[in-house]
């Protein structure tokens, strides 16, 4: 819908010819924006799948490992040992940036020390059922720790995504066509303008010429 508001000058029009190409330049530069985050989206959801299957498989292992370990010490003992293990790690979060979406990435860091190895093994009253197990808990913690940062990061390019295609439609649908229709009606307006000036002036012509054919009558009569 044209703005039938706007003053229809020729700097107005100039004004708005500017605009549309800057509105198509980033319709364009907001669709190839698009068309990243899309492919960064479907890598990621690949790799969300991939990650996945690894987390299904360990925790897996996880149950049956500690199903066996129960079944062999009881869960009292069991309960025991898995209270005798130190927690040495610390959880730190870094921002990560795709195409300008910022998502949170977790790090598990081992605080390894000269007297304690970063696993537990062999500890009083355990197995090696129970050391495998904590083993297994090693890997899940990283794979976690990945699903979740990609997985969050995923949620944000959809945002992002869905952000980005509402304003391509806003251009699309209501900047561009209603700048050309406004440009349209002051293109009409001004040529219009053009056509009464001419007519004016061609009308002013015409008395000049008259004028002046009667002077010469005039002068020939006296």
């Amino acid at each position: 819908m044209a703005q039938k508001n706007i003053t229809p000058t020729k700097s107005n029009y100039i004004t708005l010819k500017e605009d549309l190409v800057l509105a198509k330049e980033g319709h364009g530069l907001l669709e190839q924006k698009r068309e990243v985050l899309v492919v960064n989206l479907t890598n990621l959801v690949t790799q969300i799948r991939e990650t996945r299957t690894k987390l299904d498989e360990k925790l897996f292992q996880s149950f049956q490992q500690l199903s066996l370990v129960r079944l062999e010490s009881g869960s009292v003992i069991l309960d025991l040992m898995i209270n005798s293990v130190a927690q040495d790690y610390e959880v730190d979060v870094l921002s990560h940036s795709v195409m300008g979406v910022i998502a949170p990435k977790l790090f598990f860091i081992e605080k390894k020390s000269k007297n304690k190895s970063a696993v537990p093994m062999g500890i009083s009253g355990s197995s090696p059922n129970f050391d495998k197990l904590l083993q297994i808990t090693q890997e899940i913690k990283p794979l976690m720790a990945e699903v979740a940062y990609l997985e969050s990061t995923a949620w944000k390019l959809v945002t992002e995504i869905k952000k980005t295609q509402r304003r391509i439609n806003a251009l699309e649908n209501f900047v561009i066509p209603d700048t050309q229709d406004t440009m349209k009606f002051i293109k009409e307006i001004l040529e219009e303008k053009d056509r009464e000036t001419l007519f004016q002036i061609k009308r002013i012509k015409d008395k000049q010429r008259k004028n002046q054919a009667l002077k010469k009558e005039t002068s020939y009569d006296v």
